[in-house]
């Protein structure tokens, strides 16, 4: 009986220990590859060029909420289906309106081999910086 309660110990500790290295691993893995950055720090990387600003929100919400000047646009719904047309090893700020998009773009780009990523926690509603209309 006593072999058995061991057993039992040592196979509940180490299963507990695989699965917690398992999903921190995987979370760890996404979010270690992109830079969270507010829009000081945004406008600061674009002003440098040492970054593109990756407009992940749709042409209808652009027109509404205005656009970032040399911004590319690419609605989070075609991000998987037009990858190719960025350049893997570019550096990339992924915005929106609020972050919910955004934060998902940069999931897509680190899972396709992305590693330089930004990711703007702000978005256009707390854009302090001059915005123009979508042409």
């Amino acid at each position: 009986m006593k072999k058995l309660i061991i057993v039992l110990g040592i196979v509940l500790i180490g299963g507990l220990a695989f699965f917690s290295k398992t999903n921190n691993a995987t979370s760890k893995e996404v979010k270690s590859n992109v830079i969270s950055i507010n829009s000081e720090e945004t406008k600061n990387l674009l002003a440098e060029n040492k970054a593109i600003l990756l407009d992940v929100r749709t042409p209808e919400v652009i027109k509404k909420e205005g656009y970032v000047k040399k911004s590319v646009n690419i609605p989070l719904e075609e991000l998987e289906a037009r990858i190719g047309e960025l350049d893997k090893n570019g550096t990339y700020i992924t915005f929106c309106s609020t972050n919910r998009r955004s934060g998902k773009a940069s999931e897509i780009l680190v899972a396709s081999g992305f590693e330089n990523i930004y990711y703007d926690t702000e978005g256009i509603k707390k854009w302090p910086y001059e915005k123009e209309e979508m042409k």
